[in-house]
């Protein structure tokens, strides 16, 4: 059962291995532990969409979007995933070339949980608490700071705890260690099935949620690899998004036997759990699914140098092209 490669096997990568379309190789990391919020790209391997396109597609488990961004650019990996907040930092601070070329999760593919006995409703709430992040300078705390100064909340008046957005984590609210913690759809979705007082906020911070980033570089160099895997995951997403409760079921089988996800075990909770999690992809339209939106993209630009969380620069944030060829 594949749990991914981890960062041993990404760092024996010189450099990208490439090729023609049908013989081409991507190494691919998330940017955290393996979970249903990956689902078109389990699907897209399982289901043999990969290999029609002509690619052949590596997983890697990474620790974080920062991480996955950093080996990109070092040539270590030859995509990643990242949430969009984090990536426009250090996209702006123009220290790599680094670029987005596709958009996966629309909109922001975080929650903030807290108990239901105390609930956080308002970002204004989360003045004075502590809340857990999964890593620090990453996209969930980028989040966060752009929530608080969406609210004339000081960031210093918000402690940040590391740690790990599991149905576990809510035992620390319970031992009064935390008051809050940004979890997934996954997460959210078992913690619900084992009916845990949870309070859930929905976050959305017009930011793009999750994005693919390569090196602008090997995109002009060899698009071929990238646009098949785009195309592959554009039709994993779609299939994933038209299936009734019946095939998506048999779609979870075939990923439970290749890959060790957290919660398949239970396959009513990881039903509820794909379900919940796949209007992130289709957003803005089913036939827009990986597509990068000009005009959230500009507004997230604007909302992200106004809030001081990025650099203001001229350099252009994403490309379609990749996704134009995947297209057609």
């Amino acid at each position: 059962m594949q749990t991914g490669l981890g960062m041993a096997g990404a760092s024996l990568l010189a450099a990208p291995v490439f090729g023609q379309p049908s013989g081409a190789e991507l190494t691919y990391m998330t940017p955290s532990t393996l979970s249903l919020a990956y689902a078109p790209e389990f699907h897209a391997d399982v289901a043999g969409i990969y290999g029609r396109n002509g690619v052949r597609v590596r997983l890697e488990v990474g620790r974080g979007g920062a991480q996955a961004i950093q080996l990109v650019a070092g040539n270590q990996i030859h995509i990643g995933r990242a949430g969009g907040d984090a990536y426009m930092a250090a996209r702006a601070a123009g220290n790599s070339d680094v670029i987005a070329f596709g958009t996966i999760a629309q909109t922001s593919p975080f929650l903030l949980v807290s108990a239901a006995k105390a609930p956080l409703r308002r970002t204004e709430d989360l003045e004075g608490k502590v809340i857990g992040l999964p890593s620090f300078g990453g996209t969930a705390e980028v989040s966060l700071n752009l929530m608080l100064a969406k609210a004339r909340v000081a960031p210093a008046s918000v402690r940040r705890e590391k740690v790990a957005y599991s149905p576990a984590t809510f035992g620390l609210i319970e031992a009064g260690r935390l008051h809050g913690f940004f979890a997934n759809t996954s997460a959210v979705a078992r913690m619900q099935a084992e009916r845990m007082p949870i309070h859930v906020m929905d976050i959305d911070d017009d930011v793009p949620g999750n994005v693919y980033v390569a090196r602008e570089e090997n995109l002009n160099r060899t698009p071929e690899p990238y646009v098949a895997f785009t195309r592959s995951v554009m039709q994993a997403a779609r299939e994933l998004a038209a299936m009734d409760d019946k095939a998506l079921t048999e779609a979870l089988v075939r990923i439970r036997a290749r890959y060790d996800v957290p919660g398949l075990d239970k396959l009513d909770v990881a039903l509820q759990d794909v379900k919940a999690t796949r209007p992130l992809w289709t957003t803005h339209g089913v036939d827009k699914v990986v597509r990068n939106d000009e005009k959230q993209w500009e507004e997230a630009r604007r909302l992200l140098e106004g809030a001081g969380v990025i650099k203001s620069t001229s350099r252009a944030m994403y490309t379609n092209d990749i996704w134009n060829k995947a297209a057609k």
